[in-house]
This record gives C-alpha cells, sequence and structure tokens, in this order.
C-alpha cells in the first residue's frame, strides 16, 4: 500500500512539475493585460504623424477543403508605418509599429504613451503583443487547470 502511495506522488510530482511551466503562459498573459490596462488608464495621448509606409506582404496559402477541391487565398498584405511623435517634455520619438494596417489612409494615428517611459507606447489601440496575450492564457488554463486539479488531489492523499 506505501508504495502505491508513493508511486502515486512521484506521477503526481512529475505532472505537476509539467504543468508549472505551462502556467507561466497565463500569468504572462495576464501580466501583459495588467500593464495594458494601466497605459490605457494612465498614460499620455497625443498624436503621432505617420512619416512611412512599409509594405508587410504574406505568402497565399492553399486550403483544400471536403470533397477535395482546393483553393489559393492571395493575401492582400498591408503596412507597418514609421511614427513620430512628441511627448509632454518636447522630445522626439520615431518608432515602427508591430501592427499591420490593412488600410492607412491616415497621416495620423492616436498615440498613448507611459508618462515615465516614453518609448512604452501603444498605437492606435496596439500594444505590444497585442491578441497574442489571449492565447498565452488560454494555453496556460492548460497548465493551471491541472496544476490546481493536483494541487487539491495531494491535499486529499494526506
Amino acid at each position: 500500500m506505501e508504495g502505491e502511495v508513493n508511486d502515486i506522488f512521484i506521477g503526481i510530482l512529475a505532472l505537476l512539475i509539467i504543468c508549472l511551466p505551462i502556467s507561466l503562459l497565463f500569468v504572462m498573459g495576464i501580466v501583459e493585460i495588467i500593464k495594458e490596462q494601466r497605459l490605457k488608464r494612465n498614460g499620455i495621448k497625443t498624436v503621432g504623424k505617420v512619416v512611412k509606409r512599409i509594405p508587410a506582404s504574406f505568402k497565399s496559402q492553399k486550403y483544400e477543403y471536403a470533397y477535395g477541391t482546393k483553393d489559393t487565398v492571395k493575401t492582400s498584405g498591408g503596412y507597418l508605418c514609421e511614427v513620430e511623435y512628441t511627448d509632454s517634455a518636447g522630445d522626439t520619438y520615431l518608432f515602427r509599429t508591430k501592427k499591420v494596417f490593412i488600410n492607412v489612409n491616415r497621416n495620423e494615428l492616436e498615440v498613448i504613451y507611459s508618462e515615465g517611459d516614453s518609448t512604452d507606447v501603444m498605437v492606435d489601440g496596439f500594444y505590444k503583443v497585442g491578441n497574442v496575450k489571449y492565447f498565452w492564457i488560454i494555453g496556460g488554463l492548460l497548465g493551471v487547470a491541472p496544476a490546481i486539479a493536483i494541487v487539491f488531489l495531494l491535499i486529499r492523499l494526506e
């Protein structure tokens, strides 16, 4: 009986060791959301001037549908923008967006920057990693849920 409990304990410990690193994705996603919300709430809003549009193109992708029909979807690409803005101290900053804009007909974009760090910037509602943070949270839940279940199982075993 004691050997079985030790085997179960070792198995649970091994699962916990695997689940905890995956759980870090969840934490990373939550931290990014907190940073983004803090910048939206406390950041300084200004207008940035689009000084350059850099074409961003993507490969066409082939899709195979039911019944063997194939199709190639051509992507239109878009533009990365180089945006210039001046902070409240009068310093001018130039940076490249990480967001690909499909149609950028505007010459100005909204810029929100951190009061303490003018290089911490949100452009047109896009901050650092965009929607990837939500995938981190979902992926991290795959590690968090089993980790919590394992902890409760360990408590129950003792």
